[in-house]
């Protein structure tokens, strides 16, 4: 597995070079950046892991909705220095860019809301197993995904465009995917409730 991932990240690598699309110092920081998380994590994990369970859910749900918008913060503050910049006209052949825009940020920020949220309360409902024969488990990605292209659409004839709108769908369909849909497999019995609880890196993942 691990020499299967670093062949990804090599290849991936050098098509940036060689596609022209990030400088070789881009592609080296990058690389940099994500060994030093992967050690942090491999750290971290298990203490983050075991704090996080000895909170009550409503604390949880309370950080979480902390570190979502601690995101957005973050983001807000790294465009601080660049208000009011205009792009120079040289840039025009390029393409249209809005590198102060805060959409893909959004996108994370209500994924991660979603994600620490859902295991959370599902944690906390006894999580599930998701084996099963490959029938059981075609027609789980099917309803699954048909449910998420639902409220997908829904979100977006409903509601105006926006950075709320597109925080609020993002968490939804993050909830969706870690709660809602794991409950309506198990009551239609396509999935059975866990036999235990997940260990600590189970529920990280």
């Amino acid at each position: 597995g691990w020499w299967v991932a670093g062949g990804v990240i090599a290849l991936v690598c050098l098509s940036r070079v060689y596609l022209g699309v990030h400088f070789i110092s881009d592609v080296v920081v990058g690389v940099l950046l994500g060994v030093a998380v992967l050690l942090l994590v491999a750290k971290a994990e298990r203490p983050a892991v075991a704090w996080w369970r000895r909170r009550s859910l409503g604390a949880q749900l309370g950080v979480s909705v902390a570190l979502s918008g601690a995101l957005i913060g973050a983001a807000l503050l790294a465009n601080a220095p660049y208000a009011g910049w205009l792009r120079p006209r040289a840039w025009g052949p390029a393409g249209v860019i809005d590198p102060e825009s805060l959409e893909t940020v959004v996108v994370m920020a209500g994924v991660l809301l979603g994600t620490l949220a859902g295991a959370s309360i599902m944690y906390r409902l006894g999580w599930f197993d998701a084996g099963g024969p490959p029938a059981v488990r075609t027609a789980r990605w099917a309803l699954g995904m048909a449910v998420a292209v639902l409220i997908w659409y829904a979100e977006r004839d409903l509601f105006p465009e926006s950075l709320a709108a597109t925080y609020a769908s993002y968490a939804l369909l993050t909830l969706w995917v870690q709660v809602g849909a794991p409950l309506l497999f198990i009551r239609l019995g396509l999935m059975s409730p866990a036999g235990r609880r997940p260990v600590h890196h189970e529920v990280a993942r």
